[in-house]
């Protein structure tokens, strides 16, 4: 079985994995699917020859080398022909594939430069190739294999020749001690159409940086594994920023098939949960397993500073909190509601009864607020209505939510209090109003809960042209945990529909569909018995709303 989301434990750590006194980061990852194996007899080979040539890893860094070095018994398929062809038998890699995402800064390159050598030195596979999307990725890489190289002498002593770097390509050859034959080359250099062509057998390739991956460019790559024996392809990369990163479906890919535990391949994501505050130093150790070592609180401070742009949020999200954004599943670009499904659910004559919850949530641009209402129809259902997208400052949308939590007296009032709405909570406190400020768990329930309600017919709406564009365009935006929320873009398309999934959430959450004690404003006003009301006295497309 899979395992997903881990657990902060703290096991005891094997005499080769080094002492950190100072590291506070969180070892690991938020979500992780990895499946049984065997993990103790090629990452402990890994660990031992890493302490003896002076790589000792941090505890996440270990962690990874025991899910990518993991390796299964040898069939006896394998152990018959091992033993008539004079050989030790394979044991295959328990996984095929590896993606690790990791926020930046923290140490992917000495796991990169460790699994190399390993492969080069002591599994003696014949060829390694590290790709990167920049040549300064790559040449940093191979210097640092090259500078360990160099400073071990018995590594040394296996050099076939100097190790080069011409055309922007790196390239080190092993020879066998014994015959002087070359019996290893590890190749560096930046991911191109004429990369990794010619080649007929690949053990090991790393694809790093790989929010950025060009299709052709990979098939020329992995399609050169197919003759190896036991072939492994490792992805390592930062979270991508879909808007930035226009070829990071690779990555994305490899990001949902982890969060569905797909065999054969080890997914782990190092990132905070969603729902902590960006600008918290626990957030900070939360996202980066080597904080404390590689990062500290001064150099994230200053970079969240920085950060003045959505944009540049977005990469400081993904870069340093492993919170990225993903483009939506190609077979799923569609809206995920059939528009027949919700064009049979519109009702606008439906009576409603009972109490009214209200949501409220603005617009990324901070131009547009979208004021949405949820009531309980006479037949059973969640009916949902939406006001069209206001404009104005926050202190007009206060006064008119207080007028409306008067006139209305509705058992709840939801905000999202990551969202910039959540700058209504103090105007609406100091009114004598309650409203309930949820986090991105409960968005994303309300968001699958509302999908839920919706392909099953258990929904009833106005009918009213704003919803109704919001729900053909939906897409989803998926979330490290595996749940999503509807995708919003700057502009606010997409708003209205995250808005009315919180009213619905919250008329599941504290609506009652007979009559109950409301516990809207403090401000005295009378609450209203049960009312039977048609919806045509409730136009949310009106002044009224």
């Amino acid at each position: 079985m899979a395992q997903a989301r881990s657990k902060s434990t703290k096991p005891s750590l094997p005499a080769w994995v080094g002492s950190w006194p100072r590291l506070k980061g969180r070892q690991t990852p938020e979500f992780e699917s990895r499946h049984p194996g065997d993990e103790s007899a090629q990452a402990d080979r890994c660990g031992r020859f890493g302490f003896d040539i002076g790589l000792r890893t941090m505890p996440w860094q270990w962690r990874s080398l025991q899910g990518i070095l993991s390796v299964q018994d040898a069939t006896a398929e394998e152990i018959e022909d091992a033993a008539r062809e004079g050989r030790p038998p394979i044991r295959l890699w328990t996984h095929r594939d590896v993606c690790i995402e990791c926020t930046r800064q923290q140490g992917k390159t000495l796991l990169i430069v460790l699994l190399i050598l390993f492969h080069m030195y002591v599994l003696r596979s014949a060829r390694i190739i590290y790709t990167a999307q920049r040549w300064s990725t790559a040449y940093d890489v191979f210097k640092r294999v090259w500078a360990v190289i160099d400073r071990v002498p018995w590594l040394r002593e296996r050099l076939a020749e100097k190790p080069s770097k011409a055309g922007n390509r790196g390239v080190i050859k092993l020879r066998d001690p014994n015959t002087g034959q070359i019996v290893c080359e590890a190749e560096f250099g930046p991911r191109s159409q004429d990369f990794g062509r010619g080649y007929t057998e690949i053990d090991l390739l790393i694809v790093d940086e790989a929010y950025d991956i060009d299709p052709g460019e990979e098939q020329n790559l992995t399609g050169a594994q197919s003759a190896a024996k036991n072939p492994q392809t490792v992805y390592i990369s930062t979270s991508p920023v879909a808007s930035i990163h226009p070829k990071c479906h690779t990555l994305t890919g490899m990001h949902r098939l982890g969060h569905q535990q797909a065999p054969d391949l080890y997914y782990a994501l190092y990132a905070a949960p969603r729902d902590m505050p960006r600008n918290e130093p626990d957030t900070w150790e939360a996202a980066q397993p080597s904080y404390g070592v590689a990062t500290n609180e001064r150099e994230i401070r200053s970079k969240l500073q920085k950060a003045k742009t959505l944009e540049q949020r977005a990469i400081f999200d993904a870069d340093y909190l492993g919170w990225g954004d993903y483009p939506p599943d190609e077979e799923e670009i569609s809206s995920p509601i059939p528009e027949a499904i919700w064009g049979d659910m519109a009702n606008p004559d439906a009576k409603l009864i009972g109490s009214r919850v209200i949501a409220v949530r603005r617009a990324r641009n901070r131009d547009a607020w979208s004021i949405t209402a949820a009531q309980w129809a006479t037949d059973g259902r969640s009916h949902i209505e939406v006001g069209p997208l206001r404009d104005g400052s926050h202190t007009e949308i206060a006064k008119y939510l207080i007028a409306k939590v008067t006139e209305w007296n509705p058992i709840a009032l939801v905000i999202d209090r990551k969202n910039t709405a959540n700058v209504l909570e103090p105007l609406l406190t100091a009114a004598g109003i309650e409203p309930n400020m949820i986090g991105t768990p409960e968005i994303a329930l309300a968001c699958g809960g509302l999908l839920d309600d919706a392909l099953a017919g258990k929904l009833s709406h106005s009918d009213q042209p704003v919803l109704n564009d919001s729900v053909v365009s939906a897409t989803m935006q998926e979330l490290p945990q595996g749940d999503f929320i509807w995708a919003e873009d700057y502009t606010g398309a997409g708003t209205p529909l995250v808005c009315v999934s919180m009213a619905h959430w919250a008329l599941l959450k504290f609506g009652v569909k007979a009559p109950t004690k409301t516990v809207g404003a403090r401000t005295g006003a009378a609450r209203e018995h049960q009312s039977h009301r048609h919806s045509a006295d409730f136009d949310a497309m009106s002044a009224a709303f």
